[in-house]
């Protein structure tokens, strides 16, 4: 059975909070820079903070080192959630964790060789 419109809004929310959630996890998992949850400290403990590390490509970027990637994410997540279809519930917020996993993942491998921080 297919998903009405205003569950695919519930599911698209759910897939950018989660997002916003984990993001600056998924900052530190990918270039080890010593982000951390929102709640846990932020970027407060990145290795822009520390004079003589490589900076992370996504936080010395600024604003928009962190928005694109992040934006990129959601984006790929609203064709995953809210194309209209036949498509369940589950299966769409699979298809959302995957785009967080892959779209943040190949971003960060971009942002990362780009900077030359690797």
């Amino acid at each position: 059975m297919g998903s009405s419109k205003g569950t695919r809004i519930d599911l698209f929310g759910l897939a950018v909070a989660g997002t916003g959630l984990v993001y600056l996890d998924l900052c530190d998992l990918i270039f080890e820079c010593g982000c951390r949850a929102i709640w846990a400290g932020g970027a407060s403990a990145c290795n822009i903070q520390m004079a003589g590390h490589p900076d992370c490509p996504w936080c010395s970027y600024g604003f928009w080192g962190g928005a694109i990637p992040f934006l990129t994410i959601v984006g790929v997540q609203a064709v995953a959630t809210l194309r209209p279809g036949r498509t369940s519930a589950v299966r769409r917020l699979l298809m959302a964790f995957l785009a967080l996993v892959v779209v943040g993942g190949l971003s960060g491998v971009a942002f990362g060789l780009a900077s030359g921080y690797w």
